[in-house]
């Protein structure tokens, strides 16, 4: 696993892409729910589910400008959809501490914007 600053680093947030607060509020309400959704369906060895539930969390990252994120969350879908769940498992893993880390990032945004 990475340390914290070093995975702020690996998947920043897109600097054009600039949601309105209130959408930022949805995303952080909506995504972390949608996220243990993933684990359980994953824990469950359930492909389909987690392949459409990893599909909801993308569209929500690429909204929010954590387009490398969304990106190796479709990695994480295609593992998936092969049963390869080890390296399902292992990936999880590393799209939950990243996702954790472009949370903070959006909630720190968050706090910039709204006075």
């Amino acid at each position: 696993m990475m340390a914290r600053d070093e995975t702020l680093a690996h998947h920043p947030l897109d600097t054009e892409c600039e949601l309105p607060p209130r959408l930022i509020e949805l995303f952080l309400r909506a995504a972390p729910q949608q996220v243990a959704q993933l684990r359980d369906a994953c824990a469950r060895r359930d492909a389909a589910a987690a392949r459409a539930q990893a599909h909801k969390i993308k569209g929500g990252l690429y909204a929010a400008g954590a387009t490398s994120l969304a990106e190796s969350l479709e990695g994480l879908r295609g593992v998936v959809a092969h049963g390869d769940w080890p390296r399902a498992d292992a990936r999880l893993l590393d799209f939950t501490e990243h996702f954790g880390a472009v949370c903070r990032m959006l909630e720190g945004q968050l706090q910039r914007e709204t006075p």
